[in-house]
């Protein structure tokens, strides 16, 4: 709704999902998706050349790592987030190990050491693999977040400016919203208008 209200055009991405399908099946299906948009959405009225890539929780996952691993022609301009999941490794304490929704993800064998467990999730975190070429990043996330820690967004923006890399990344709260998004409205609606202007601006 707040897209169409703001005269964007835009894909809807599906992927497979765990435990029919592993790691990283879902990455290439957005991979796929991605550069299927960029050759076709001329067809449909759009701009290859100005195209912005939306993800929340699990999906933020993925539009991340479309954007760290895009490939020209025709670059990805903006990422946006919306309580993405960046760092599995993050709260494995709280959580008490990698729960076995993650561990079918990530095909993580009943017998498979603790330590190859890590790497693999280590591996898979979109926060261990940004990089100085990323396109402006847009974070939405709300600060009683539950699931996907609020730190997540305030570590991926504290990584990019330790290492000084070009890269805008900005984050926009939800003051004491919870991780469903459907609730956020309930919180605070100005995400919208941000969202709207951000894009606006980057696009």
């Amino acid at each position: 709704e707040t897209l169409t209200r703001g005269g964007y055009l835009y894909v809807s991405i599906d992927y497979r999902l765990s435990p029919k399908h592993r790691w990283p099946a879902c990455r290439e299906d957005v991979e796929d998706a991605v550069a299927w948009t960029k050759t076709n959405i001329q067809n449909h009225g759009g701009d290859p050349d100005r195209i912005a890539i939306l993800g929340y929780s699990a999906g933020g996952q993925l539009a991340f790592w479309a954007a760290i691993r895009d490939r020209p022609p025709h670059p990805v301009k903006a990422l946006v987030g919306l309580a993405p999941t960046t760092d599995f490794l993050e709260d494995l304490g709280r959580r008490g190990g990698p729960s076995q929704a993650l561990r079918d993800l990530m095909d993580c064998g009943t017998n498979e050491s603790f330590e190859k467990t890590l790497l693999r999730l280590h591996e898979a975190s979109p926060i261990n693999h940004l990089h100085a070429k990323l396109p402006p990043i847009l974070l939405i996330h709300g600060t009683e977040d539950r699931s996907v820690p609020f730190q997540q967004s305030l570590h991926i923006q504290q990584k990019i400016r330790e290492n000084r890399w070009p890269v805008p990344c900005e984050i926009h709260p939800i003051q004491g919203a919870p991780h469903r998004q459907s609730e956020w409205d309930r919180f605070d609606e100005s995400y919208k208008r941000k969202l709207l202007d951000w894009l606006g601006k980057h696009l």
